[in-house]
């Protein structure tokens, strides 16, 4: 509730709810009636096992809402992301109740809650597109026939590949934000956790944005009302778009262009799942490619902590790590 102006929180809120709720019903049902308040180290340790192994008495038999017959609080055995999703709102649950001093003690910051790495993920696979497929998907949107809904497409893969921002961020985002200065053409957001930030516009972005702009019937970026939307409705261009229509309108285009295409069938399989984060993960990724220092990197995307550009893009790229073994050792 407190956090009910983020957008993204309120989107999570029901997932929030639906791991409370697991973590009461478990209490309950395997520890006796036990309270939040109750809850020991052993506990916490024994919950994070019986997510790992949900006993079948756990899982719905048939899709059924709350208090009906068949319902249970898991549709399945859960995967290691969704167990270690789990253990990390619980956590931030308890720390929440013990500084609002619900709670005098939090048992979970005595627990290791780390779960390790997923042995069954391919560490191969990445949510970001290959230089093939950001081709084969430019390829395919500019064979489409002209139109307001191809500029706007256009617009999107190629600004977000190259400048790295969230989608939140680029539904926020007004023409008036950009502006010029020495180090060239900038964009000040307003970001994750309410905070501002400045980022590079490169030159792919910054053509992108004037190729745009005459779709929505604007001339040119210096003329343009500063209040205008980065990313305009088809219907209304001085209206902003709203999250769910971005997702759609992406990942339709997406999934089109990636059918169409000429990549390998495995490579289609993994792209059509595709979503407009995909292209923030790309820009990520090509950076790290391109040898960008990882601090660079960090501030355009606009991570708190350089140890999760780390996490996320720090590995050194496969191709890069294959030719360097290779005039070593070939």
């Amino acid at each position: 509730h407190r956090r009910r102006h983020s957008f993204p929180t309120r989107r999570s809120s029901d997932l929030y709810r639906r791991e409370a709720t697991r973590l009461l019903l478990w209490l309950q049902h395997a520890c006796a009636g036990a309270t939040l308040t109750e809850m020991r180290i052993e506990d916490c340790n024994a919950y994070m096992a019986f997510l790992q192994n949900i006993p079948t008495s756990w899982i719905s038999r048939r899709s059924a809402a709350p208090g009906q017959t068949g319902w249970a609080p898991f549709r399945g055995p859960l995967s290691h992301d969704s167990q270690q999703q789990s253990i990390v709102i619980v956590a931030s649950l308890f720390t929440w109740l013990q500084s609002a001093q619900y709670l005098q003690g939090n048992p979970w910051v005595l627990v290791n809650k780390k779960t390790g790495d997923d042995k069954q993920k391919n560490v191969l696979d990445t949510k970001a597109f290959s230089a093939n497929a950001s081709a084969a998907i430019l390829q395919f949107i500019d064979q489409q026939a002209p139109s307001p809904a191809r500029a706007r497409i256009r617009f999107i893969v190629v600004f977000l590949s190259s400048v790295g921002l969230r989608s939140s961020e680029l539904l926020n985002a007004k023409l008036g934000q950009i502006q010029h200065a020495s180090e060239g053409w900038l964009l000040q957001v307003h970001g994750k956790g309410a905070k501002n930030r400045i980022v590079h516009l490169p030159g792919q972005a910054m053509v992108a944005l004037r190729d745009y702009l005459p779709s929505r019937g604007i001339d040119e970026l210096e003329t343009a009302q500063p209040d205008l939307p980065l990313l305009a409705n088809l219907k209304e261009p001085a209206q902003h778009v709203g999250y769910q229509a971005l997702y759609e309108h992406v990942s339709g285009w997406l999934g089109k262009a990636v059918l169409r295409s000429a990549l390998p069938a495995s490579e289609k399989s993994k792209l059509l799942g595709a979503s407009t984060h995909w292209l923030r993960h790309t820009f990520g990724t090509r950076a790290v490619a391109l040898e960008v220092p990882l601090d660079v990197i960090q501030a355009q995307l606009g991570h708190a902590s350089i140890q999760t550009t780390m996490d996320i893009y720090g590995k050194a790229p496969i191709k890069r790590r294959a030719e360097a073994l290779s005039a070593a050792f070939d």
